[in-house]
């Protein structure tokens, strides 16, 4: 049976460059590792419990959805700042070819998920807002 959807705040994270040479296999192994483990790190510090939110991998990059109960300002500043804190502090001393930079969109909305995953138009949307035009040349400029 399919699940009703259900109202979730969506983060979704794309790293820049994944792809990209000189990078190989186990450079871009490294960096998913490292992506997972600030994000696991700035939810708890967020003051997120595991049952809060569910994370979904997309290759190179996260898709989470945090529970209806989770406060919109537990994600906005303070997630967001704190990941890229963190992104920060690693970079600093990580190697050029395991550097992380990221896209992160935040959005709110209904999500219908069944045994493969997840669907919804406003799910839809925030990948969208991921791929856009728009955040790839600000991202660039900045």
């Amino acid at each position: 049976m399919l699940g009703e959807p259900v109202h979730h705040t969506i983060l979704a994270i794309d790293v820049e460059g994944f792809t990209r040479r000189p990078r190989r296999d186990v450079d871009r192994l490294r960096m998913r590792g490292e992506l997972y483990r600030l994000l696991e790190q700035v939810l708890a510090r967020a003051g997120l419990r595991r049952e809060d939110f569910r994370s979904e991998d997309r290759g190179d990059g996260v898709l989470v959805l945090l529970n209806a109960e989770v406060p919109k300002t537990r994600v906005l500043p303070w997630l967001v700042l704190r990941l890229a804190a963190e992104l920060n502090r690693y970079n600093r001393t990580a190697p050029a070819a395991t550097r992380l930079r990221v896209r992160a969109v935040v959005h709110a909305g209904e999500v219908a998920s069944d045994a493969y995953g997840h669907a919804g138009k406003d799910l839809n949307l925030a990948f969208r807002l991921l791929d856009s035009d728009l955040l790839r040349g600000y991202l660039a400029n900045a």
